[in-house]
């Protein structure tokens, strides 16, 4: 029997459109403006969020975070995701806190211990090992890539309407 910890308390929900075409994430068919390896990185951050949200609960820590239900019927948006990442880092903020000098100090403890252990399952690469700090540098990377490739679609967009455009006054 596996121990409790190796057990991943939910069953993780992918992002909506982080891997299909017609997304935010890929508006324009057969372009892609992100890299498998992101796409990777991204989704295990959003699974990392579930798996905390369900240790802190399972273990007594109420108020620090729960699933958001809005996901589903936001479709997948750079926003949600990006402020979805930033919910996940300041709940582990709030794990650490409460580990260092809360009164739910064991509790924290465990949580923080079985959400290791479920990361380690779900996305062994992705590596944190200075903890928290360490977690929370991936979140920062993984919203600059976010933004990155905002950017790219905008840029995309633009160069498409001025060759269309241009392509119009040729026709005149």
């Amino acid at each position: 029997m596996l121990p409790r910890s190796a057990v991943p308390p939910v069953r993780v929900m992918t992002y909506p459109g982080l891997f299909v075409g017609g997304s935010a994430f890929h508006p324009v068919d057969d372009v892609s403006f992100i890299e498998m390896k992101d796409m990777l990185k991204l989704q295990a951050l959003f699974a990392a969020g579930q798996f905390l949200a369900a240790r802190c609960k399972e273990h007594g820590l109420v108020g620090l975070s729960d699933a958001n239900p809005f996901i589903k019927k936001d479709g997948g948006t750079f926003a949600c995701l990006y402020s979805e990442m930033s919910l996940v880092g300041a709940t582990l903020g709030a794990v650490q806190c409460e580990i260092v000098m809360g009164a739910c100090m064991r509790p924290a403890q465990c949580a923080y211990a079985d959400f290791v252990a479920d990361m380690a399952g779900y996305a062994p690469w992705l590596r944190f090992p200075d903890g928290a700090p360490s977690f929370c540098a991936l979140i920062k990377e993984a919203q600059a890539k976010l933004q990155e490739v905002m950017d790219l679609q905008v840029g995309y967009q633009a160069a498409k309407e001025n060759f269309e455009q241009q392509q119009k006054r040729q026709r005149v």
